[in-house]
Protein backbone atom coordinates (compact mmCIF):
# COMPACT_ATOMS: atom_id res chain seq x y z
CA UNK A 1 0.00 0.00 0.00
CA UNK A 2 3.04 2.51 0.65
CA UNK A 3 4.45 1.87 -2.97
CA UNK A 4 1.33 2.69 -4.43
CA UNK A 5 0.66 5.89 -2.46
CA UNK A 6 3.92 6.99 -3.47
CA UNK A 7 3.15 6.00 -7.24
CA UNK A 8 -0.16 8.16 -7.31
CA UNK A 9 1.05 11.11 -5.38
CA UNK A 10 4.35 11.03 -8.21
CA UNK A 11 1.97 11.03 -10.96
CA UNK A 12 -0.60 14.11 -9.82
CA UNK A 13 2.74 16.08 -9.21
CA UNK A 14 4.14 14.96 -12.46
CA UNK A 15 0.42 16.18 -14.25
CA UNK A 16 0.34 19.10 -12.90
CA UNK A 17 4.08 19.98 -13.05
CA UNK A 18 3.93 19.31 -17.08
CA UNK A 19 0.57 21.16 -17.59
CA UNK A 20 2.54 24.14 -16.21
CA UNK A 21 5.19 24.43 -18.05
CA UNK A 22 2.58 23.56 -20.90
CA UNK A 23 0.95 27.11 -20.80
CA UNK A 24 3.93 29.11 -19.18
CA UNK A 25 4.31 31.18 -22.56
CA UNK A 26 0.91 32.28 -22.74
CA UNK A 27 0.27 34.27 -19.62
CA UNK A 28 2.49 37.32 -20.30
CA UNK A 29 0.58 37.44 -23.22
CA UNK A 30 -2.55 37.10 -21.39
CA UNK A 31 -1.26 39.72 -18.59
CA UNK A 32 -0.58 42.75 -20.98
CA UNK A 33 -4.31 43.82 -21.29
CA UNK A 34 -5.47 41.81 -23.76
CA UNK A 35 -8.74 41.27 -22.62
CA UNK A 36 -10.70 43.98 -24.09
CA UNK A 37 -9.01 42.77 -27.56
CA UNK A 38 -12.22 40.36 -28.84
CA UNK A 39 -9.61 39.06 -31.28
CA UNK A 40 -7.33 38.16 -28.48
CA UNK A 41 -9.89 37.12 -26.39
CA UNK A 42 -11.17 34.35 -28.91
CA UNK A 43 -7.80 33.34 -29.23
CA UNK A 44 -6.45 32.86 -26.29
CA UNK A 45 -9.43 30.98 -25.69
CA UNK A 46 -8.85 28.75 -28.95
CA UNK A 47 -5.37 28.33 -27.50
CA UNK A 48 -6.42 27.66 -23.96
CA UNK A 49 -9.46 24.85 -25.51
CA UNK A 50 -6.44 23.26 -27.61
CA UNK A 51 -4.03 23.26 -24.41
CA UNK A 52 -6.27 21.46 -22.62
CA UNK A 53 -6.75 18.76 -25.20
CA UNK A 54 -3.39 18.75 -25.42
CA UNK A 55 -2.77 18.35 -21.71
CA UNK A 56 -5.72 15.80 -21.31
CA UNK A 57 -4.68 13.67 -24.30
CA UNK A 58 -1.15 13.86 -23.20
CA UNK A 59 -2.17 12.64 -19.39
CA UNK A 60 -3.75 9.52 -20.86
CA UNK A 61 -1.35 8.73 -22.97
CA UNK A 62 1.12 8.69 -20.08
CA UNK A 63 -1.21 7.22 -17.77
CA UNK A 64 -1.66 4.52 -20.68
CA UNK A 65 2.08 3.83 -21.00
CA UNK A 66 2.93 3.72 -17.05
CA UNK A 67 -0.01 1.26 -16.83
CA UNK A 68 1.50 -0.80 -19.65
CA UNK A 69 5.08 -0.47 -18.43
CA UNK A 70 4.18 -1.90 -14.88
CA UNK A 71 2.32 -4.47 -15.69
CA UNK A 72 5.15 -5.53 -18.17
CA UNK A 73 7.52 -5.72 -15.33
CA UNK A 74 4.80 -7.09 -13.12
CA UNK A 75 4.22 -9.96 -15.23
CA UNK A 76 7.92 -10.64 -15.73
CA UNK A 77 8.42 -10.56 -11.93
CA UNK A 78 4.86 -12.69 -11.65
CA UNK A 79 6.74 -15.37 -14.40
CA UNK A 80 9.24 -16.07 -11.56
CA UNK A 81 7.67 -15.81 -8.58
CA UNK A 82 6.46 -19.35 -6.46
CA UNK A 83 2.33 -19.40 -7.02
CA UNK A 84 0.05 -21.06 -4.73
CA UNK A 85 3.05 -22.96 -3.60
CA UNK A 86 4.94 -24.01 -6.04
CA UNK A 87 7.37 -22.46 -8.89
CA UNK A 88 6.57 -22.70 -12.21
CA UNK A 89 8.35 -24.61 -14.64
CA UNK A 90 11.74 -22.99 -16.19
CA UNK A 91 12.82 -23.36 -19.63
CA UNK A 92 16.03 -22.63 -20.49
CA UNK A 93 18.22 -22.96 -23.68
CA UNK A 94 21.48 -24.89 -23.36
CA UNK A 95 23.03 -23.59 -26.55
CA UNK A 96 23.71 -19.44 -27.43
CA UNK A 97 21.72 -17.56 -29.60
CA UNK A 98 23.63 -17.21 -32.82
CA UNK A 99 23.50 -21.21 -32.73
CA UNK A 100 20.15 -21.17 -32.40
CA UNK A 101 19.15 -18.90 -35.23
CA UNK A 102 21.61 -21.04 -37.47
CA UNK A 103 19.37 -23.90 -36.81
CA UNK A 104 16.35 -22.37 -37.05
CA UNK A 105 17.48 -21.07 -40.77
CA UNK A 106 18.21 -24.77 -41.10
CA UNK A 107 15.07 -25.90 -39.89
CA UNK A 108 16.87 -27.97 -37.01
CA UNK A 109 15.42 -27.78 -33.57
CA UNK A 110 17.49 -26.32 -30.95
CA UNK A 111 18.01 -28.61 -27.05
CA UNK A 112 16.17 -26.85 -24.40
CA UNK A 113 16.10 -28.02 -20.36
CA UNK A 114 12.75 -27.55 -18.96
CA UNK A 115 13.55 -27.30 -15.09
CA UNK A 116 10.86 -28.02 -12.38
CA UNK A 117 12.56 -26.41 -9.47
CA UNK A 118 9.66 -28.04 -6.97
CA UNK A 119 11.05 -31.29 -7.58
CA UNK A 120 14.71 -30.45 -6.97
CA UNK A 121 16.35 -31.63 -3.77
CA UNK A 122 18.84 -28.65 -3.90
CA UNK A 123 18.89 -24.72 -3.75
CA UNK A 124 20.96 -24.64 -6.72
CA UNK A 125 21.41 -26.49 -10.28
CA UNK A 126 24.28 -26.06 -12.70
CA UNK A 127 22.54 -25.92 -16.21
CA UNK A 128 25.56 -27.23 -18.90
CA UNK A 129 24.64 -29.60 -21.29
CA UNK A 130 22.06 -30.43 -18.74
CA UNK A 131 20.68 -29.68 -15.27
CA UNK A 132 22.99 -30.75 -12.27
CA UNK A 133 22.12 -30.26 -9.04
CA UNK A 134 24.32 -28.62 -6.59
CA UNK A 135 24.81 -31.23 -3.43
CA UNK A 136 23.56 -30.05 -0.21
CA UNK A 137 26.48 -28.51 2.35
CA UNK A 138 24.39 -30.57 5.08
CA UNK A 139 24.31 -33.88 3.04
CA UNK A 140 21.21 -35.33 0.99
CA UNK A 141 19.63 -37.30 3.85
CA UNK A 142 19.26 -33.81 5.70
CA UNK A 143 18.35 -31.88 2.63
CA UNK A 144 15.54 -34.61 2.48
CA UNK A 145 14.02 -33.73 6.12
CA UNK A 146 14.53 -30.40 5.28
CA UNK A 147 12.40 -30.78 1.95
CA UNK A 148 9.44 -32.21 4.06
CA UNK A 149 9.50 -28.70 5.76
CA UNK A 150 9.51 -26.92 2.52
CA UNK A 151 6.52 -29.04 1.65
CA UNK A 152 4.24 -27.71 4.30
CA UNK A 153 5.09 -24.47 4.00
CA UNK A 154 4.40 -24.26 0.22
CA UNK A 155 1.16 -26.36 1.77
CA UNK A 156 0.17 -23.38 3.66
CA UNK A 157 0.86 -20.69 0.78
CA UNK A 158 -1.37 -22.69 -1.26
CA UNK A 159 -4.20 -22.81 1.34
CA UNK A 160 -4.10 -18.94 1.66
CA UNK A 161 -4.77 -15.63 0.08
CA UNK A 162 -1.45 -14.66 -2.21
CA UNK A 163 0.25 -11.51 -2.46
CA UNK A 164 -2.20 -10.53 -5.70
CA UNK A 165 -4.90 -10.57 -3.33
CA UNK A 166 -3.04 -9.10 -0.34
CA UNK A 167 -1.62 -6.55 -2.17
CA UNK A 168 -5.07 -5.21 -3.71
CA UNK A 169 -7.07 -2.80 -1.48
CA UNK A 170 -10.29 -3.61 -2.93
CA UNK A 171 -9.93 -6.65 -0.92
CA UNK A 172 -11.15 -7.09 2.20
CA UNK A 173 -10.04 -10.63 3.69
CA UNK A 174 -12.18 -10.40 7.19
CA UNK A 175 -15.08 -10.56 4.66
CA UNK A 176 -15.88 -12.44 1.68
CA UNK A 177 -12.71 -14.12 -0.34
CA UNK A 178 -10.13 -14.71 2.90
CA UNK A 179 -12.50 -16.33 5.06
CA UNK A 180 -11.06 -18.37 7.95
CA UNK A 181 -9.67 -21.92 7.19
CA UNK A 182 -12.20 -25.24 8.66
CA UNK A 183 -11.07 -27.57 10.86
CA UNK A 184 -9.41 -30.05 7.96
CA UNK A 185 -7.62 -27.38 6.82
CA UNK A 186 -6.55 -26.13 10.10
CA UNK A 187 -5.08 -30.17 10.90
CA UNK A 188 -3.36 -30.03 7.43
CA UNK A 189 -1.50 -26.40 8.18
CA UNK A 190 -0.39 -27.96 11.18
CA UNK A 191 1.03 -31.44 9.53
CA UNK A 192 -1.50 -33.28 10.93
CA UNK A 193 -2.12 -35.72 7.71
CA UNK A 194 1.87 -35.94 7.22
CA UNK A 195 3.19 -39.39 8.00
CA UNK A 196 7.15 -39.25 9.04
CA UNK A 197 9.74 -38.78 6.30
CA UNK A 198 11.65 -42.16 6.06
CA UNK A 199 15.03 -41.10 5.39
CA UNK A 200 16.18 -43.66 2.04
CA UNK A 201 19.43 -45.54 2.69
CA UNK A 202 21.22 -46.42 -0.10
CA UNK A 203 22.66 -50.02 1.35
CA UNK A 204 20.13 -52.84 1.97
CA UNK A 205 19.84 -53.53 5.93
CA UNK A 206 20.95 -56.59 7.45
CA UNK A 207 18.72 -59.68 7.18
CA UNK A 208 17.99 -60.71 10.18
CA UNK A 209 19.66 -63.53 12.06
CA UNK A 210 18.71 -66.87 11.96
CA UNK A 211 16.45 -68.42 14.87
CA UNK A 212 16.49 -71.86 15.79
CA UNK A 213 12.72 -72.53 16.99
CA UNK A 214 12.58 -72.73 20.91
CA UNK A 215 12.84 -76.46 21.69
CA UNK A 216 9.53 -78.04 22.13
CA UNK A 217 8.49 -78.34 26.00
CA UNK A 218 8.13 -81.62 27.40
CA UNK A 219 6.37 -83.33 30.15
CA UNK A 220 9.10 -84.27 32.08
CA UNK A 221 10.56 -80.71 32.25
CA UNK A 222 7.52 -78.65 32.59
CA UNK A 223 6.99 -80.36 36.05
CA UNK A 224 10.60 -80.24 36.50
CA UNK A 225 10.26 -76.14 36.10
CA UNK A 226 7.42 -75.80 38.12
CA UNK A 227 7.88 -74.09 41.61
CA UNK A 228 5.74 -74.11 44.72
CA UNK A 229 2.35 -71.91 43.89
CA UNK A 230 3.64 -71.19 40.65
CA UNK A 231 3.05 -73.77 37.99
CA UNK A 232 4.54 -74.31 34.75
CA UNK A 233 1.24 -74.95 32.21
CA UNK A 234 3.25 -74.27 28.57
CA UNK A 235 5.50 -71.99 26.55
CA UNK A 236 5.00 -69.24 24.08
CA UNK A 237 6.34 -69.75 20.21
CA UNK A 238 9.96 -67.72 21.58
CA UNK A 239 10.08 -70.54 24.32
CA UNK A 240 8.71 -68.55 27.23
CA UNK A 241 7.27 -70.57 29.91
CA UNK A 242 3.87 -69.66 31.09
CA UNK A 243 3.06 -69.98 34.24
CA UNK A 244 0.04 -70.30 36.64
CA UNK A 245 0.48 -68.01 39.88
CA UNK A 246 -1.48 -69.12 42.53
CA UNK A 247 -0.98 -66.28 44.59
CA UNK A 248 -2.06 -63.81 42.05
CA UNK A 249 -4.72 -66.31 40.48
CA UNK A 250 -5.89 -68.54 42.46
CA UNK A 251 -8.27 -70.37 40.52
CA UNK A 252 -8.76 -71.41 36.71
CA UNK A 253 -12.01 -72.68 34.35
CA UNK A 254 -10.59 -74.38 31.20
CA UNK A 255 -12.80 -74.11 28.24
CA UNK A 256 -12.42 -75.93 24.84
CA UNK A 257 -14.17 -78.27 22.72
CA UNK A 258 -15.05 -81.95 23.60
CA UNK A 259 -12.55 -83.75 21.28
CA UNK A 260 -9.63 -82.25 19.86
CA UNK A 261 -8.77 -78.79 22.01
CA UNK A 262 -6.46 -80.87 24.70
CA UNK A 263 -8.48 -79.34 27.85
CA UNK A 264 -8.13 -82.91 29.73
CA UNK A 265 -4.06 -82.86 28.73
CA UNK A 266 -3.80 -79.03 30.05
CA UNK A 267 -5.63 -79.96 33.15
CA UNK A 268 -3.22 -82.90 33.68
CA UNK A 269 -0.19 -80.58 33.14
CA UNK A 270 -1.06 -78.16 35.95
CA UNK A 271 -2.10 -81.30 38.17
CA UNK A 272 1.15 -83.22 37.69
CA UNK A 273 3.27 -79.59 38.75
CA UNK A 274 1.20 -79.23 41.38
CA UNK A 275 1.67 -82.44 43.00
CA UNK A 276 5.29 -82.65 42.22
CA UNK A 277 6.01 -79.07 44.21
CA UNK A 278 3.61 -80.45 47.48
CA UNK A 279 0.38 -79.40 46.98
CA UNK A 280 -2.80 -81.85 47.67
CA UNK A 281 -5.20 -82.95 44.71
CA UNK A 282 -8.56 -83.88 44.54
CA UNK A 283 -9.85 -84.42 41.41
CA UNK A 284 -13.85 -84.85 41.43
CA UNK A 285 -14.78 -86.65 38.20
CA UNK A 286 -18.17 -88.18 37.35
CA UNK A 287 -16.94 -90.94 34.40
CA UNK A 288 -15.16 -93.02 36.69
CA UNK A 289 -11.39 -91.49 35.87
CA UNK A 290 -11.19 -92.79 32.18
CA UNK A 291 -8.48 -89.93 32.03
CA UNK A 292 -6.96 -89.86 35.32
CA UNK A 293 -5.55 -93.94 35.67
CA UNK A 294 -2.04 -92.52 36.04
CA UNK A 295 -3.25 -90.18 39.09
CA UNK A 296 -4.46 -93.17 40.88
CA UNK A 297 -2.88 -93.55 44.39
CA UNK A 298 -1.32 -90.04 43.98
CA UNK A 299 -4.56 -87.74 43.81
CA UNK A 300 -7.53 -87.90 45.69
CA UNK A 301 -10.47 -89.12 43.79
CA UNK A 302 -14.11 -88.27 44.59
CA UNK A 303 -16.80 -90.19 42.26
CA UNK A 304 -19.08 -87.12 41.30
CA UNK A 305 -21.10 -89.75 39.60
CA UNK A 306 -23.95 -88.71 41.97
CA UNK A 307 -24.55 -85.34 42.61
CA UNK A 308 -24.70 -86.00 46.12
CA UNK A 309 -21.10 -86.49 46.36
CA UNK A 310 -20.31 -83.38 44.77
CA UNK A 311 -22.11 -81.94 47.44
CA UNK A 312 -20.69 -83.50 49.79
CA UNK A 313 -17.06 -82.88 48.92
CA UNK A 314 -17.66 -78.55 48.74
CA UNK A 315 -19.22 -78.86 52.06
CA UNK A 316 -15.78 -80.23 53.59
CA UNK A 317 -13.93 -78.53 51.36
CA UNK A 318 -15.73 -74.83 52.82
CA UNK A 319 -15.34 -76.59 56.07
CA UNK A 320 -11.20 -76.80 55.61
CA UNK A 321 -11.29 -73.16 54.41
CA UNK A 322 -13.21 -72.03 57.65
CA UNK A 323 -10.59 -74.13 59.82
CA UNK A 324 -7.40 -72.43 57.69
CA UNK A 325 -9.19 -68.74 58.25
CA UNK A 326 -9.25 -69.28 61.68
CA UNK A 327 -5.44 -70.64 61.99
CA UNK A 328 -4.16 -67.85 59.80
CA UNK A 329 -6.01 -65.43 62.37
CA UNK A 330 -4.61 -66.92 65.32
CA UNK A 331 -1.49 -66.83 64.16
CA UNK A 332 -1.43 -63.38 62.67
CA UNK A 333 -0.97 -64.24 59.28
CA UNK A 334 -2.62 -62.65 55.70
CA UNK A 335 -1.67 -66.23 53.93
CA UNK A 336 -0.58 -69.39 53.73
CA UNK A 337 2.87 -67.96 52.78
CA UNK A 338 3.14 -66.00 55.72
CA UNK A 339 1.78 -69.01 57.83
CA UNK A 340 4.13 -71.34 56.70
CA UNK A 341 2.74 -74.74 58.02
CA UNK A 342 -0.19 -75.47 55.47
CA UNK A 343 -0.37 -77.54 52.24
CA UNK A 344 -2.26 -76.21 49.32
CA UNK A 345 -5.01 -78.09 47.64
CA UNK A 346 -6.16 -78.43 44.22
CA UNK A 347 -9.30 -79.45 43.62
CA UNK A 348 -10.60 -79.85 39.86
CA UNK A 349 -13.97 -80.22 38.56
CA UNK A 350 -14.57 -81.95 35.39
CA UNK A 351 -17.73 -80.99 33.64
CA UNK A 352 -18.82 -79.02 35.91
CA UNK A 353 -21.57 -77.06 33.58
CA UNK A 354 -23.30 -80.95 33.63
CA UNK A 355 -22.55 -81.48 37.38
CA UNK A 356 -24.12 -78.19 38.26
CA UNK A 357 -27.29 -79.08 36.06
CA UNK A 358 -27.75 -82.74 37.88
CA UNK A 359 -27.00 -80.92 41.14
CA UNK A 360 -29.77 -78.39 40.24
CA UNK A 361 -32.10 -81.27 39.27
CA UNK A 362 -31.69 -83.28 42.26
CA UNK A 363 -32.43 -80.08 44.21
CA UNK A 364 -29.11 -79.85 45.89
CA UNK A 365 -27.77 -76.69 43.73
CA UNK A 366 -27.21 -74.59 46.79
CA UNK A 367 -25.28 -77.26 48.28
CA UNK A 368 -22.84 -77.09 45.39
CA UNK A 369 -23.46 -73.40 44.37
CA UNK A 370 -23.47 -71.75 47.82
CA UNK A 371 -19.74 -73.67 49.06
CA UNK A 372 -17.94 -73.13 45.72
CA UNK A 373 -18.73 -69.18 45.15
CA UNK A 374 -17.49 -69.16 48.97
CA UNK A 375 -14.19 -70.83 47.66
CA UNK A 376 -13.86 -68.51 44.52
CA UNK A 377 -14.20 -65.56 46.01
CA UNK A 378 -12.09 -65.94 49.68
CA UNK A 379 -10.16 -69.50 49.81
CA UNK A 380 -7.28 -68.27 47.29
CA UNK A 381 -5.13 -66.91 50.07
CA UNK A 382 -6.03 -69.92 52.62
CA UNK A 383 -4.43 -72.08 50.10
CA UNK A 384 -7.07 -73.85 48.06
CA UNK A 385 -7.72 -73.74 44.47
CA UNK A 386 -10.28 -74.76 42.20
CA UNK A 387 -9.93 -75.58 38.54
CA UNK A 388 -12.75 -76.18 36.68
CA UNK A 389 -13.36 -77.32 32.96
CA UNK A 390 -16.17 -77.62 30.74
CA UNK A 391 -17.42 -76.52 27.08
CA UNK A 392 -19.05 -73.70 28.12
CA UNK A 393 -20.37 -71.17 31.09
CA UNK A 394 -23.88 -71.26 30.52
CA UNK A 395 -24.77 -72.89 33.58
CA UNK A 396 -22.15 -71.50 35.81
CA UNK A 397 -22.77 -69.03 38.45
CA UNK A 398 -21.92 -65.81 37.96
CA UNK A 399 -19.34 -65.18 40.71
CA UNK A 400 -17.43 -68.54 39.48
CA UNK A 401 -17.59 -66.94 36.09
CA UNK A 402 -16.21 -63.55 37.33
CA UNK A 403 -13.48 -65.16 40.37
CA UNK A 404 -11.88 -67.98 37.93
CA UNK A 405 -9.36 -66.69 35.10
CA UNK A 406 -10.10 -68.50 31.82
CA UNK A 407 -8.06 -70.68 29.72
CA UNK A 408 -9.37 -71.14 26.24
CA UNK A 409 -8.81 -73.35 23.88
CA UNK A 410 -10.30 -74.37 20.41
CA UNK A 411 -13.68 -74.12 20.01
CA UNK A 412 -16.56 -72.18 18.21
CA UNK A 413 -15.44 -68.74 18.01
CA UNK A 414 -18.71 -66.76 19.29
CA UNK A 415 -18.42 -69.67 22.45
CA UNK A 416 -14.71 -68.62 22.81
CA UNK A 417 -15.94 -64.63 23.40
CA UNK A 418 -18.39 -65.76 25.78
CA UNK A 419 -16.29 -67.57 27.75
CA UNK A 420 -13.75 -64.47 27.67
CA UNK A 421 -11.62 -64.98 24.96
CA UNK A 422 -10.59 -61.27 23.60
CA UNK A 423 -7.60 -61.55 21.95
CA UNK A 424 -6.34 -60.62 18.38
CA UNK A 425 -5.56 -62.37 15.41
CA UNK A 426 -8.30 -64.43 14.90
CA UNK A 427 -11.11 -66.16 17.12
CA UNK A 428 -10.39 -69.74 18.77
CA UNK A 429 -12.06 -71.38 15.67
CA UNK A 430 -8.75 -71.14 14.59
CA UNK A 431 -6.55 -72.73 17.35
CA UNK A 432 -4.56 -75.52 16.76
CA UNK A 433 -4.85 -78.52 19.37
CA UNK A 434 -2.97 -77.86 22.73
CA UNK A 435 -3.13 -74.31 22.27
CA UNK A 436 -4.41 -72.10 24.71
CA UNK A 437 -5.28 -68.25 25.62
CA UNK A 438 -4.32 -67.08 29.06
CA UNK A 439 -3.50 -63.73 30.11
CA UNK A 440 -3.84 -62.50 27.01
CA UNK A 441 -0.74 -65.05 26.09
CA UNK A 442 -1.02 -67.87 23.41
CA UNK A 443 0.65 -70.95 25.03
CA UNK A 444 1.67 -74.89 24.05
CA UNK A 445 1.39 -77.43 26.48
CA UNK A 446 2.97 -80.35 26.44
CA UNK A 447 1.97 -83.54 25.28
CA UNK A 448 2.02 -85.21 29.18
CA UNK A 449 0.56 -88.76 28.37
CA UNK A 450 4.21 -90.24 28.31
CA UNK A 451 5.69 -88.52 30.57
CA UNK A 452 3.03 -89.23 33.54
CA UNK A 453 4.18 -92.57 34.91
CA UNK A 454 7.46 -91.20 34.98
CA UNK A 455 6.12 -88.14 37.27
CA UNK A 456 4.08 -89.74 39.75
CA UNK A 457 6.84 -92.58 40.57
CA UNK A 458 8.21 -89.47 42.20
CA UNK A 459 5.55 -88.41 44.12
CA UNK A 460 4.06 -89.86 47.58
CA UNK A 461 0.79 -90.81 48.36
CA UNK A 462 -1.11 -88.51 49.94
CA UNK A 463 -1.13 -87.93 53.88
CA UNK A 464 -4.68 -86.61 54.39
CA UNK A 465 -8.14 -87.23 52.54
CA UNK A 466 -10.54 -84.18 52.37
CA UNK A 467 -13.38 -86.83 52.18
CA UNK A 468 -12.29 -87.79 55.34
CA UNK A 469 -12.67 -84.23 57.09
CA UNK A 470 -16.45 -83.01 58.24
CA UNK A 471 -18.67 -81.63 56.34
CA UNK A 472 -20.00 -77.76 56.91
CA UNK A 473 -22.98 -76.72 57.59
CA UNK A 474 -24.30 -74.32 54.34
CA UNK A 475 -26.58 -71.30 55.64
CA UNK A 476 -30.29 -72.23 54.92
CA UNK A 477 -30.62 -75.88 56.53
CA UNK A 478 -31.40 -76.74 59.59
CA UNK A 479 -28.37 -77.08 61.95
CA UNK A 480 -29.30 -77.25 65.01
CA UNK A 481 -26.98 -76.88 67.84
CA UNK A 482 -24.37 -78.56 65.65
CA UNK A 483 -21.34 -76.06 64.11
CA UNK A 484 -19.62 -77.15 61.53
CA UNK A 485 -17.03 -79.68 63.08
CA UNK A 486 -20.05 -81.18 64.49
CA UNK A 487 -19.72 -79.71 68.16
CA UNK A 488 -22.44 -77.91 70.23
CA UNK A 489 -21.44 -74.38 69.36
CA UNK A 490 -23.82 -73.55 72.69
CA UNK A 491 -21.39 -75.28 74.64
CA UNK A 492 -18.51 -73.61 73.52
CA UNK A 493 -19.27 -70.55 72.70
CA UNK A 494 -22.93 -69.45 73.37
CA UNK A 495 -23.20 -68.50 70.26
CA UNK A 496 -24.07 -69.07 66.31
CA UNK A 497 -20.83 -68.96 65.18
CA UNK A 498 -18.75 -72.02 64.82
CA UNK A 499 -15.61 -73.67 66.55
CA UNK A 500 -12.68 -73.61 64.78
CA UNK A 501 -10.90 -76.60 66.33
CA UNK A 502 -11.31 -79.64 64.65
CA UNK A 503 -10.31 -82.93 66.19
CA UNK A 504 -8.03 -86.07 64.98
CA UNK A 505 -9.01 -89.46 65.30
CA UNK A 506 -6.13 -92.17 64.09
CA UNK A 507 -7.87 -93.85 61.02
CA UNK A 508 -6.08 -95.86 58.65
CA UNK A 509 -6.69 -95.94 55.27
CA UNK A 510 -5.88 -98.06 52.24
CA UNK A 511 -3.64 -94.23 50.90
CA UNK A 512 -2.77 -92.47 54.21
CA UNK A 513 -0.83 -95.40 56.06
CA UNK A 514 -1.44 -94.58 59.80
CA UNK A 515 -1.03 -90.69 59.37
CA UNK A 516 -3.72 -88.77 61.64
CA UNK A 517 -6.57 -87.40 59.56
CA UNK A 518 -8.87 -84.49 60.54
CA UNK A 519 -12.15 -86.17 61.76
CA UNK A 520 -14.94 -85.53 64.26
CA UNK A 521 -18.00 -87.63 65.24
CA UNK A 522 -19.46 -89.89 62.74
CA UNK A 523 -23.03 -88.62 60.96
CA UNK A 524 -25.70 -90.76 60.40
CA UNK A 525 -27.58 -91.56 57.39
CA UNK A 526 -29.51 -88.38 56.18
CA UNK A 527 -33.76 -88.79 56.09
CA UNK A 528 -34.36 -89.40 52.74
CA UNK A 529 -31.15 -92.27 53.17
CA UNK A 530 -33.70 -93.48 55.79
CA UNK A 531 -36.92 -93.37 54.08
CA UNK A 532 -35.59 -95.32 51.10
CA UNK A 533 -33.58 -98.03 53.06
CA UNK A 534 -36.76 -98.15 55.45
CA UNK A 535 -38.89 -99.05 52.30
CA UNK A 536 -36.56 -101.38 51.66
CA UNK A 537 -36.72 -103.55 54.63
CA UNK A 538 -40.89 -103.08 54.13
CA UNK A 539 -40.91 -104.33 50.73
CA UNK A 540 -37.66 -106.63 50.58
CA UNK A 541 -39.30 -107.64 46.43
CA UNK A 542 -40.21 -104.14 45.73
CA UNK A 543 -39.25 -102.70 42.70
CA UNK A 544 -37.34 -98.37 42.45
CA UNK A 545 -40.58 -97.70 40.21
CA UNK A 546 -43.12 -98.88 42.78
CA UNK A 547 -40.74 -96.75 45.61
CA UNK A 548 -40.40 -94.12 43.44
CA UNK A 549 -44.43 -93.93 42.97
CA UNK A 550 -45.41 -94.32 46.68
CA UNK A 551 -42.36 -91.43 47.48
CA UNK A 552 -44.30 -89.14 45.21
CA UNK A 553 -47.76 -90.03 46.57
CA UNK A 554 -46.64 -88.72 50.15
CA UNK A 555 -45.03 -85.46 48.47
CA UNK A 556 -41.28 -86.65 48.99
CA UNK A 557 -38.86 -85.70 45.69
CA UNK A 558 -35.95 -87.94 44.77
CA UNK A 559 -33.98 -87.67 41.68
CA UNK A 560 -33.47 -91.56 40.01
CA UNK A 561 -29.92 -91.71 40.00
CA UNK A 562 -29.88 -91.02 43.53
CA UNK A 563 -32.59 -93.54 44.41
CA UNK A 564 -30.57 -96.33 42.25
CA UNK A 565 -27.20 -95.31 44.33
CA UNK A 566 -29.44 -96.04 47.71
CA UNK A 567 -31.39 -98.79 46.41
CA UNK A 568 -28.31 -100.52 45.92
CA UNK A 569 -26.09 -99.29 48.89
CA UNK A 570 -29.08 -101.00 51.35
CA UNK A 571 -28.60 -104.47 53.31
CA UNK A 572 -30.76 -106.25 54.87
CA UNK A 573 -28.83 -105.84 58.13
CA UNK A 574 -28.96 -102.04 57.33
CA UNK A 575 -29.31 -100.11 60.72
CA UNK A 576 -31.79 -96.82 60.50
Amino acid sequence: MKYIGTAFAASIVLIVAWTMYTIEPIIPDMARGAANNTTAIVNGAAEMTALAVRACIGTAVLVVAALLLWLFLRQRHEANRQRDGAFPLREYHIEPWTKRLFNLLQGKPSPRVILDINAAMSHAAVIYQGVHLAEPPAGWDRQLAYMGDIERTRRVQAAIAGDAVLGNPLVNLQRGIGGVANAATGRMLAGAYDKPTRTPTFVDANPPAPQLPAPELDGMTAVEQSRPASIVMGQTDAGDLVRWNMAQTPHLRFHGMTQGSGKTNAIQTVAAGALATGAHVVICDRVQFKDWGDFDGRAEFVDTSSPQQLADACARLYNIYLGRTHMLRQKGAKNIAQHGGMQRIVVIVSEFGAQMADARADGIGREVEYPLTQLARLAGSAGIHLVAEDQAVQSWPRPLIANMSPVIGKMPDHAGQACGYHGRGGGTGAFPSYTFWYEGVMLHTPHMEPALPSIMDDVPPPQALVMLTPKAAIPGEDMGDRSAFGRSVKQEQGGDAPVFTPEYTERTTERTGNTPVANVLEEGPTDLQSLVWQWRDEHPDGAQADMRREFAARGIEIARGYAHELWHKWTPTQEV
